[in-house]
């Protein structure tokens, strides 16, 4: 089995979560291999149509 890394984190508002996601991206991490799960989304979210 791969070593897999696991990072959670809540976030109160999307602006904050594409922010952190941001962060993540601008570090190196491969951001296709997130997950995210919310409440409240009002359409589908990408990489494609985040603000990143």
């Amino acid at each position: 089995m791969e070593n897999q890394q696991l990072f959670v984190a809540n976030y109160k508002t999307q602006q904050q979560a594409e922010d952190a996601i941001k962060k993540l991206k601008k570090s190196g991490y491969d951001i296709t291999k997130l997950s995210i799960i919310g409440t409240e989304v009002l359409s589908h979210l990408s990489e494609s149509n985040m603000r990143i």
